[in-house]
């Protein structure tokens, strides 16, 4: 009322003297209040002496000391005439509070006058902190957004319109529902407001929208704002653009738990996941099966056709597989070849079986890498919790377990795990063990059987057969150690001993006059190894024997798992003038076109056709 009265009379001044005079004591007579008559005084009498204003007045107060003391305030007072109502009704909320209206009655009482003075601080103080305020608003790295609490904004910082796209024109007075993205369901919205009205705030993450289209991740808080009367006024929104930080953490967290080949779980996150199923199958006594999977020939795609093929091949494997299996089954690759597979929520044993044999016809067809046609079989071992385990390392123990028989019956196959593997997986290590130092020890030794002419009748030649004598067990038959010699890399070793013992012992005869021929059987892991044809010229040298006296056994299968490289080993054989023969001819898929091409001289058919070629006429066709 006080600033009104005030500004009424600053704008009611007039150029004629009579009439500020007249105004001047209609605004006196009117207040009654001693500090808006003082005020009406003030203000239009500005280019009026003591006298003349004592004159109009009257001596009711001091005047003529008032007038003196307040000189400052009057030419204060003087700039302000001439402008407009609002104008000076806003500039003299400011102007006149502090600087007239609170020290007229400063005469009065010295204690009004310090209070005036602190309260005169205060307000400078407060102008400062809102500067500061503005500043740190303005210039934040977050974006800040206020509005109404009709949710109608009424402010936001360059931060927010950096991230979002949005200028200040095109968002002022529009609901955060432009940044809406649609990533929200209306559950989630519903759940933030409730925060908000019971909480008075929300923290969380939201995807919004920006005004390009693409959508962004943003740290937000959310405050209620009230007046001293507790009434909601406005909400403040700060937010923080975290996308690139998400995109990170995301990057982190598939590096370590997914394959990045395959793109599907890696050992780590298959774990877990099967670890935090286990207690709830055990809840509701439901079971689960684990399937480890192996590919038969991948080292042999690998080694050929290089690693780039070789990383293809993995990840159409993993399709394939991913094909067969459910939605909410999981398939992960565990390293190198390998590949497991959680199955959950299954009728019967045999579903689980029916599964497996699709995964294992699927693997009997021919996998296309490019202008490459590759076979590859698949050994998988099964187990079941809580069956065979009760935690991750037993189940998985199993399943590999019942893998490795598979390949030793002949692999592209699948079983299910039993209790007796166990004894057949100790056996195994067992021999592993021993194997280390059989030749060290010298438990090897070689048995020939001879080779007859049925035409001559006569003995031509012989085949070197490894037989094992281990000072614990006994006689070790040689397809319970060959094999694992295989899987472990001890046949190298294994199989040089064999030639250089087999050409000794030939070296014998022919120094009697035996003019025999050896055939030695060689390992395709043999085969593979760069030093072996060095090694193996190394050690005929040594003994003086003729090439042509050597006859070298490969099986049919060993070849067809590689056959470039063992095509180009096998003629660098031929031409030195070695003698070459395909064992167990028949069971290694190969074609006759491939049968030509082979630089060998005898083919040993294999028995599964000879035993019968007496009663069966369709063996016997095919002999």
């Amino acid at each position: 009322h006080k600033n009104r009265v005030v500004a009424s009379a600053i704008v009611g001044l007039g150029k004629d003297k009579d009439d500020k005079e007249v105004k001047a004591k209609i605004i006196f007579v009117k207040n009654d209040n001693d500090k808006s008559q003082w005020i009406a005084l003030l203000s239009t009498n500005i280019d009026l002496d003591a006298e003349e204003i004592i004159r109009i007045y009257g001596k009711r107060w001091d005047i003529e000391v008032f007038f003196k003391m307040n000189k400052s305030y009057l030419r204060l007072a003087k700039e302000f005439q001439g402008r407009s109502y609002d104008s000076m009704f806003a500039h003299t909320t400011i102007v006149f509070t502090r600087y007239i209206m609170l020290t007229l009655d400063v005469r009065k009482n010295e204690d009004e006058k310090n209070r005036l003075e602190k309260l005169q601080k205060g307000l400078s103080h407060a102008e400062n902190d809102l500067l500061l305020a503005s500043n740190v608003f303005t210039k934040m790295h977050d974006g800040v957004m206020i509005t109404d609490a009709n949710q109608k904004i009424l402010s936001v910082n360059e931060a927010f319109t950096r991230v979002t796209g949005y200028s200040k024109r095109e968002i002022l007075g529009k609901t955060p529902n432009i940044l809406n993205s649609g990533w929200h369901d209306d559950k989630f919205y519903q759940e933030l407001w409730e925060d908000i009205s019971k909480n008075g705030q929300f923290e969380g993450e939201i995807v919004d929208r920006k005004k390009d289209g693409t959508t962004y991740t943003a740290e937000v808080r959310i405050s209620e704002v009230h007046n001293d009367d507790g009434v909601l006024t406005n909400y403040i929104a700060i937010s923080n653009d975290v996308t690139n930080k998400k995109e990170q953490e995301k990057l982190i967290h598939n590096l370590a738990y997914f394959d990045s080949l395959t793109d599907l779980p890696n050992r780590i996150l298959f774990e877990e996941r099967v670890t935090n199923r286990i207690p709830v199958h055990a809840r509701h006594n439901q079971k689960m099966a684990l399937m480890f999977i192996d590919m038969d020939n991948f080292k042999n795609i690998n080694d050929r056709l290089g690693h780039s093929f070789g990383d293809l091949f993995l990840v159409e494997t993993s399709k394939k597989i991913k094909k067969i299996l459910r939605e909410q089954d999981t398939l992960a690759r565990i390293g190198g070849d390998e590949f497991t597979v959680m199955i959950e929520n299954f009728e019967s044993l045999e579903s689980v079986a029916h599964i497996a044999q699709r995964i294992i016809e699927v693997f009997k067809r021919p996998i296309y890498l490019d202008d490459y046609k590759v076979f590859s079989g698949v050994s998988l071992g099964i187990s079941i919790y809580p069956d065979d385990g009760t935690t991750y390392d037993d189940l998985v123990k199993a399943a590999d377990t019942a893998m490795y028989q598979v390949k030793d019956s002949g692999k592209r196959d699948y079983k299910f795990y039993t209790p007796l593997m166990n004894e057949e997986v100790t056996k195994r290590i067992g021999i592993e063990h021993n194997l280390h130092n059989a030749i060290k020890n010298e438990e090897f030794f070689l048995e020939y059987q001879p080779k007859v002419d049925l035409l001559s009748n006569k003995v031509y030649g012989m085949e070197a057969l490894i037989r094992w004598n281990q000072p614990e067990h006994g006689l070790v038959r040689p397809d319970h150690f060959i094999g694992i010699a295989e899987d472990t890399g001890m046949i190298y070793d294994i199989g040089l001993w064999v030639i250089e013992k087999a050409i000794h012992d030939l070296k014998l005869l022919h120094d009697a006059g035996n003019t025999l021929i050896v055939s030695i059987n060689v390992s395709s892991k043999q085969l593979e190894k760069e030093s072996f044809l060095s090694d193996l010229y190394r050690i005929i040298d040594k003994y003086g024997i003729s090439n042509n006296f050597i006859e070298l056994e490969i099986t049919e299968s060993h070849i067809m798992n590689n056959i470039d490289e063992t095509l180009n080993v096998l003629n660098k054989l031929n031409y030195k003038g070695f003698k070459l023969s395909i064992d167990d001819f028949g069971t290694g898929y190969s074609s006759l076109s491939y049968l030509k091409k082979l630089p060998v001289q005898t083919i040993k058919i294999d028995k599964s056709f000879v035993l019968d070629i007496d009663k069966d006429e369709e063996d016997r066709s095919i002999v």
